[in-house]
C-alpha cells in the first residue's frame, strides 16, 4: 500500500511534464499526453493528459477511468485510484483541465468549464494498446462534473469507443437533472451515489433516472446516502462559491465507507479481478 501511495504521489507531482504518446504497446505506465482527435477547446485540438497506474504483476487487469470534478484533479482522484489498485484494478486518471489551460480556484462558473466525453473516447483508444489492459473489462467513475461525464458516456456506442464496450459507469453526486436516459443509453451497469444534503445535485432527480432506466431496460442503480453532502468523500471540508450560489462539502468517513463498499461489490461483480 505504501508503494502504491508513493507511486501515485510521484506521478501527480510529475503531471506537468507528461510524455506525449500515441501508444502504450511497450507496457509503460505513468503520466501521458495522449492523442484524442475529437478533443477540442476554443477552436483548437488538444491532447488530454492521463495518469496510468496498474497493480503489480504481469497478468491482464481490468481498468477504471477516473474523471475529476470542477475543482480539478486532487485528493479524490488519487484516493479512489489507491482504492481500485488495492483490489487489483488498474486506473487511468484523466485531467481534462490542464490541457485546456484551466486552473480552478474557489470561485467558478460551472457553465464555463468543459465536460468533454471526447477525452474518454481518446483514452479508450489509447489504453487498449497496452498489453496488460483487458479491453473487455473497462469502466469509469466520475465525481460531480466528472459524474456528469460518466452519465453522458453511457450514450457512447462501440464504434465511438474504438470497438470497446464500457462495462461499468459510476457517478458520484452528479447533476442528474441534466442527464438523459433513452434507447441510446447503454444497457451496461451504472451506479449513482448521492446524498440527501447535496447543495448541487438532487437525489430525487437521480432516482427519477433510475425509474426511467427501468422502464427502458437500463441498469441504473441510485444509492442515496442520508445526510451526505456534495463531495462527501473529499479530504477536507470546504464551501465553494460557484457564481450561482455556494456548495458546502463535508467529508464523512461513514458515507465514504458505504459508497466504497457498494462500488467494490459492483466492480468485482462486473469487472472481476485479475
Amino acid at each position: 500500500m505504501a508503494r502504491i501511495l508513493a507511486a501515485i504521489t510521484v506521478v501527480f507531482l510529475l503531471s506537468a511534464c507528461a510524455a506525449k504518446r500515441a501508444s502504450l504497446s511497450d507496457g509503460a505506465t505513468g503520466v501521458f499526453a495522449y492523442q484524442s482527435p475529437t478533443s477540442y477547446w476554443e477552436g483548437r485540438r488538444v491532447d488530454p493528459i492521463g495518469t496510468l497506474d496498474l497493480p503489480e504483476g504481469d497478468e491482464k487487469v481490468p481498468v477504471m477511468l477516473i474523471l475529476h470534478g470542477s475543482g480539478g484533479p486532487g485528493y479524490r482522484d488519487s484516493s479512489w485510484s489507491r482504492f481500485f489498485l488495492e483490489r487489483g484494478i488498474g486506473t487511468f486518471r484523466i485531467d481534462y483541465f490542464k490541457p485546456r489551460g484551466i486552473s480552478v480556484g474557489r470561485r467558478f462558473t460551472p457553465a464555463a468549464l468543459p465536460a468533454p466525453i471526447q477525452d474518454v473516447q481518446g483514452a479508450i483508444a489509447f489504453l487498449k494498446t497496452h498489453p496488460r489492459i483487458d479491453a473487455d473489462r473497462m469502466g469509469l467513475i466520475g465525481f460531480s462534473r466528472g459524474g456528469n461525464m460518466a452519465l453522458s458516456s453511457m450514450r457512447l456506442k462501440e464504434y465511438e469507443l474504438s470497438g470497446v464496450t464500457l462495462k461499468l459507469f459510476i457517478a458520484l453526486y452528479p447533476s442528474c437533472g441534466i442527464a438523459t436516459v433513452d434507447r441510446r443509453t447503454s444497457t451496461e451497469q451504472a451506479l449513482i451515489i448521492i446524498g440527501t444534503e447535496d447543495d448541487f445535485g438532487s437525489a430525487s432527480a437521480c432516482l427519477e433516472l433510475t425509474k426511467q432506466g427501468e422502464a427502458l431496460g437500463k441498469s441504473i442503480e441510485t444509492l442515496v446516502l442520508d445526510g451526505a453532502t456534495h463531495g462527501f468523500d473529499r479530504g477536507r471540508a470546504v464551501t465553494v462559491r460557484t457564481g450561482q450560489g455556494s456548495i458546502t462539502m463535508i467529508p464523512d468517513a461513514g458515507h465514504t465507507a458505504t459508497a466504497r463498499a457498494r462500488v467494490e461489490a459492483l466492480a468485482v461483480e462486473v469487472l472481476g479481478r485479475p
